[in-house]
Formats: structure tokens, C-alpha cells, sequence
């Protein structure tokens, strides 16, 4: 449900059509936004996820998105028009659509289109690719036509990847929207950036090389992470974890091999620690909570962060009113007392806007050349 929209994972992608967007008057109006948002500590929402639909074509079983009742299952166009409208000015530069499966929302082409027109420097669709081929190629055709970028879920073949995402025929079906997008993706004069999310579990271990032979067959570049459990949006199971240290090694070896692996390495590397229960916490609400403070915004409007329960409204409050009043002390306070996560979600954000050392510092810059 939560994938990253531009991870710094994928920084290396940024490409010429973004760096002159780095120039417009737009993004430059929201910099200094951003900057009195710096000045006074206070989020800049710079990164945005917007579940544009809380309902997915598939059943996943680390997802819980199925269980959402907290009203609407969709954005309506005009909510989401006014919600584009508020970040704009409060100073995100990042926004993704994403869900559940955002292909369910019969507005999807519309808010893609409006949002395109912000001129965000990057606005990102993360999708599974499974619905209606009527859909997905209407969506493709929007996401070529607009410029925006696009992640796809993939987490393997054949019935491992069915029983694992609760739907059927699920490769063959996306393989093929993934080929759609890479035919007339290279016929573009300014292709968008195409990139895979990808999910390693216990129980599609094995396919591990597979995987990675496909990322590399297509050329897309791909971020790989291994199943979590400990966040609210997260369903644990057992027979998903992966804790043998042996096994984790082996698995990280062959993404570092693969040059379309852009999960940073200190994020795979340190995975067995977090296996073990021992990797150092790293935060970025709590580190650097102007620059790396990832937020949520469901269709209701409530805005919500990594560890769940909504923190104000979109729709009632404005963004500052949201980060000066208590629901948003006391998430901090949770956001103390929290053990801390491993991923491409957060934890590459803390490194970047808050080294700790030199160590830190170069990682950081490293970020940006996935290669190690």
C-alpha cells in the first residue's frame, strides 16, 4: 500500500526533464516554502503519498488495506483537486498516487492530469497493473502522455506470486502491461522513468534469481526489499519471514550484483540486523522532520504517517495547524517510544538529512550513485 514515490533509492534516475523543472518558477515559489518550513522545524510534507483509492484488485497478504472502513473508498476528483491545491502551496515537491490499487479510482486519468499541470518535481503513479486491460492501457497511455513516472509491483511468477498477492494469472497479466508501457515508453523523445517495486518473502525466496534476470531483461531499474511486519499497514506472518542470517547474506549478495538493484546498499546490508533485532534506529520525523517526514492522506481527507491513526485533516486544517497541535506532539511521542524500521520507505531519508558521521555522510551521498 505504502511503496515510496521517489525513494532515494532511485535518485540516480532523476532525469534532464526533472532538473529543469528545478528552474521553473513553481518549484522555486515552493522552495521557499520550504525553506521557512526548515527554519521553523516543522514538516514540509516535501514527500506526499495520496491513497487516491483505499480498495486493490488484489488480496495481498502482507497488506491490510482490505480493512479500511474510515469512510470514502475513493478520492473524488474535487477533493483531490483540493487537496493537490493545498500541498501545492504548503510546499510538497513529491507527490505519488497510490492505494490500494489506484487503477480503481474511474478518476484516476483525471487527477493524473491535474496534478501533471503543478508541475511537481516529481510526480510518481505506484500501481500493481492488474485490473481491466481497457484500464491499465487508458492509465498507460496517460502516465506516457503526461510524463509520469511509474512503479510497478512485482513479486514473482506462476502460482508463488498468485497465492502471495490473492489474485490469478497475476505475471502474464502484468508482464504484459510492463511491456505496453516499454514499447511506446521508447518511442518517447523524453521517456518517463519506469521502475519495479519489488517484495523478497520466505515464500518467494527462491524465485529470488528469477526476479532479478527479469529486472534486468526489461532494464527498468527496481527497488528490492524484504518483507516487513512491524508497521500498522503490515500483516505478520510467520511462514513470510525471512531470519536466517545465511539466507539474508545470500539474498543481498545477488541483489548487489544486479547494477538494477537501486535499494541502497546500507539498506540491504543492514537488513540482518533488523532481523536480529539489533540495527540502530533511524528515524526521519524525528531526525530531520522538515525534509524527511513522509505523510499519508486518505480520502476522507485525514493525514496520516508511518505508524497509523490519523494526525488532523486535510480538509479542515491546514497543514500548520496540523504539525502545532497535540494529535501531532503525541504521534512524536509514539515516534520515540517506537523500536524503529528498516527500509527504502524511511530510513534512507534520516541518512540523507541527518548524518551522524563521516560514514554517514558518504552513504548519503551515495545515495545518489546506487552503485557501491
Amino acid at each position: 500500500m505504502r511503496s515510496i514515490f521517489l525513494s532515494f533509492s532511485e535518485s540516480n534516475l532523476i532525469s534532464n526533464k526533472m532538473l529543469s523543472k528545478l528552474l521553473s518558477t513553481q518549484v522555486i515559489r515552493r522552495s521557499f516554502s520550504t525553506f521557512n518550513h526548515v527554519i521553523n522545524r516543522r514538516p514540509a510534507m516535501l514527500l506526499t503519498n495520496i491513497l487516491v483509492s483505499m480498495r486493490c484488485t488484489q488480496r495481498c497478504r502482507q497488506c491490510n488495506i482490505y480493512e479500511y472502513e474510515g469512510g470514502p473508498v475513493n478520492f473524488t476528483l474535487a477533493d483531490f483537486i483540493r487537496c493537490i491545491d493545498i500541498l501545492e502551496r504548503h510546499g510538497t515537491q513529491f507527490v505519488s498516487l497510490s492505494g490500494g490499487e489506484p487503477m480503481v479510482n474511474p478518476e484516476l486519468d483525471n487527477m493524473i492530469r491535474y496534478a501533471s499541470g503543478k508541475n511537481f518535481l516529481n510526480l510518481q503513479l505506484l500501481t500493481n497493473l492488474y485490473a481491466k486491460e481497457t484500464v491499465v492501457n487508458r492509465i498507460i497511455d496517460t502516465v506516457l502522455e503526461t510524463g509520469t513516472s511509474i512503479q510497478v509491483s512485482f513479486d514473482g511468477f506462476g502460482e508463488t506470486v498468485d497465492k502471495l498477492r490473492g489474485a490469478k494469472n497475476i505475471a502474464d497479466t502484468v508482464i504484459r502491461g510492463i511491456e505496453r508501457i516499454d514499447s511506446l515508453n521508447s518511442s518517447l523523445t523524453k521517456p518517463v522513468r519506469t521502475s519495479l517495486n519489488v517484495v523478497i518473502s520466505k515464500q518467494n525466496m527462491e524465485q529470488l534469481p528469477e526476479i532479478l534476470d527479469f529486472i534486468a531483461h526489461i532494464g527498468w531499474n527496481a527497488t528490492v526489499d524484504f518483507y516487513r511486519w512491524t508497521s500498522p499497514n503490515h500483516q505478520e506472518h510467520s511462514d513470510m519471514k525471512i531470519t536466517d542470517s545465511d539466507e539474508i547474506r545470500n539474498a543481498v549478495e545477488l541483489m548487489l550484483q544486479s547494477k538494477y538493484v537501486s535499494t541502497p546498499a546500507f539498506i540491504l546490508k543492514g537488513y540482518d540486523k533488523f532481523a536480529q533485532g539489533n540495527m540502530e534506529k533511524r528515524c526521519p520525523y524525528l531526525e530531520c522532520p522538515s525534509l524527511g517526514s513522509k505523510f499519508y492522506i486518505e480520502p476522507n481527507g485525514n493525514i496520516n504517517a508511518c505508524l497509523g491513526g490519523a494526525i488532523g485533516n486535510i480538509f479542515s486544517q491546514s497543514p500548520n495547524e496540523i504539525f502545532e497541535s497535540s494529535a501531532w506532539d503525541s504521534m512524536l511521542e509514539d515516534m520515540n517510544q517506537c523500536t524503529g524500521c528498516w527500509n527504502t520507505c524511511y530510513t534512507p531519508a534520516a541518512l540523507a538529512f541527518h548524518p551522524r558521521s563521516i560514514n554517514d555522510a558518504i552513504s548519503s551521498l551515495n545515495l545518489f550513485s546506487t552503485r557501491r
